[in-house]
């Protein structure tokens, strides 16, 4: 029963005390969302760490900036797992690839000294004549490639790999053989050779790609790897030709991306091949006969696209440096600059070549065929036919390398610069131009 002399407030506390625990709730509430408006704010979430001062520890007890550490710690963790498992994948193509590597330095120091008895080294026959080319791409001379003394018949691809071989065995001063000037121990090959080796390598790695690809056994993956690191050794060590290896390198990462259904992708693998060593082109009906309908003119295209461009960059440049001979003589002969003229016979060239493809049925090549060689004749009948002129033709052509200066180093530069900006720039209208 209720006392009659207490109040019924006194008696009965409980509405009093609901109300103040409503009013605690909704202040507690209003903080919450006050906290969680300023979390929002970059401000204040740049000085409180989730939820808390600048000065309070990390709830797990660890410090500040404890969370990017050990993320940083995991990816690397994880990076180092997959090299591991790369590693352990692909174990005996680079054992394989360390022997030759090893045999193929020794063969070069050593094989015609103990075997032939000769003070010198063994290098490859055809090692030099592709060296060479390398040498003339550097010099910024593509159609240079073909010149007869190297003995290169087939597209630049591999000359153009070892394009920063040759011009660091330049800057080094180290000797190489050339044409009938055989060096007894080019040092040249000291560099040359490990990575020649290495690119020659390379098809180890395909053909396990493409045996793990078909479920060998790991044990038959051995043998494989070391019976085509003996071949590739035998064609890059003795003879020279580590671009046919590379080569078949290319050609086997097409068949892997055939089987993974990457038909785009197969088709520039075969064209990067077909760059280095045109017998890759003998894939292209294999791929063609195996893809579907509407892949096969992507594949012809991609595969050509890279081969095209080569050819006709190689033929271009070797004209355009040709065809630009009348406007050098004339500049020489009227006392102006020879770079106006060489631009002014470099737009002649490229204006006449176009002329002759709108208005005959000729093709870009035999257009730049004919201008090639009558811009080549009309020079040599301006300068023959000037009694002022007591220069040299052959400088004309080439250049005279005592004779440059850093003014023309720079406008070279200057050059090279708005040709790369406007390729950039006009890529687009270039890729619809050549399709």
């Amino acid at each position: 029963m209720i006392n009659p002399s207490v109040g019924c407030a006194d008696a009965i506390p409980m509405p009093m005390t609901t109300r103040a625990a409503d009013r605690g709730i909704e202040g507690n509430a209003q903080g919450a969302a006050a906290a969680g408006a300023s979390l929002a704010d970059p401000s204040v979430r740049s000085t409180v760490g989730v939820g808390l001062p600048a000065h309070t520890p990390h709830p797990s007890g660890r410090p500040a900036g404890a969370d990017d550490t050990l993320s940083g710690a995991r990816s690397s963790g994880a990076r180092g797992r997959h090299l591991a498992v790369w590693v352990e994948r692909r174990r005996w193509p680079i054992v394989t690839t360390a022997l030759m590597l090893a045999t193929g330095v020794a063969y070069l120091l050593l094989a015609n000294t103990v075997i032939r008895h000769q003070p010198t080294w063994a290098t490859g026959g055809d090692l030099w004549g592709i060296f060479r080319a390398a040498h003339y791409i550097g010099w910024g001379s593509l159609g240079g490639v073909y010149t007869p003394g190297n003995g290169v018949v087939a597209l630049p691809g591999m000359e153009i790999l070892l394009t920063p071989v040759a011009m660091l065995s330049g800057a080094m001063g180290l000797g190489e053989t050339y044409g009938p000037f055989v060096a007894a121990r080019p040092t040249a090959a000291l560099l040359l050779m490990p990575v020649e080796l290495l690119a020659a390598a390379t098809v180890v790695f395909a053909c396990d790609a493409l045996a793990e690809r078909l479920t060998v056994v790991r044990r038959h993956r051995m043998w494989l790897s070391l019976a085509v690191g003996v071949v590739a050794w035998a064609a890059t060590a003795i003879w020279g030709h580590a671009e046919d290896c590379l080569a078949v390198t290319f050609a086997i990462a097409a068949l892997i991306a055939v089987l993974d259904d990457r038909w785009s992708t197969a088709g520039w693998l075969l064209g990067f091949g077909f760059a280095v060593q045109p017998l890759v082109a003998l894939l292209i009906p294999l791929l063609v006969g195996a893809a579907p309908a509407s892949r096969r003119i992507g594949i012809v295209a991609r595969a050509a696209a890279l081969p095209a461009a080569l050819a006709l960059l190689a033929f271009l440049g070797d004209a355009l440096a040709h065809g630009v001979l009348p406007g050098i003589a004339a500049a020489l002969l009227l006392g102006i600059p020879s770079f106006v003229g060489a631009v002014v016979g470099a737009a002649v060239m490229i204006g006449g070549v176009a002329a002759v493809q709108r208005r005959t049925r000729l093709s870009s090549d035999v257009a730049i065929g004919l201008l090639f060689v009558g811009m080549l004749a009309l020079g040599v009948v301006i300068v023959s036919a000037s009694s002022e002129f007591a220069g040299s033709l052959t400088d004309i052509l080439f250049g005279e390398v005592l004779g440059v200066n850093w003014w023309s180093i720079l406008w070279q530069a200057i050059v090279a610069v708005v040709v790369v900006a406007l390729a950039w720039g006009l890529r687009r209208p270039f890729l619809l131009m050549a399709m």
